[in-house]
C-alpha cells in the first residue's frame, strides 16, 4: 500500500505526527540530519499503513472487543 492510498484522515494524522517528530528532533538536537528525517518519515508511513491494513485478531484473537471508551479517556493521562 502506498501513502496516497491511505484514508484522508490517516494521511493528515501521519503528517501531523511527522511534524511533531521533526519539531521534537529540532528542539532536542538543534538540527535534523537528512537520513534521520527520512527514517522518521518512513517509519511513520509504515505505522499508518499497518494500522489500516492489519487485522486486529492477529494480535488480540477473535474474541477481541473494542474499548468501551471509558479506558480511552484515561489512556492519555496514564501515558503522559
Amino acid at each position: 500500500m502506498k501513502f496516497e492510498e491511505l484514508s484522508e484522515q490517516s494521511q493528515e494524522k501521519a503528517r501531523e505526527v511527522l511534524v511533531y517528530a521533526l519539531e521534537h528532533e529540532m528542539n532536542s538536537r538543534g538540527y535534523i540530519e537528512d537520513n534521520r528525517a527520512k527514517y522518521l518519515a518512513h517509519n511513520i508511513r509504515k505505522s499508518f499503513i499497518a494500522l489500516e491494513t492489519e487485522e486486529p485478531e492477529k494480535y488480540f484473537g477473535q474474541d477481541a472487543k473494542p474499548l468501551s471508551g471509558e479506558n480511552d479517556k484515561n489512556f492519555a493521562f496514564a501515558n503522559s
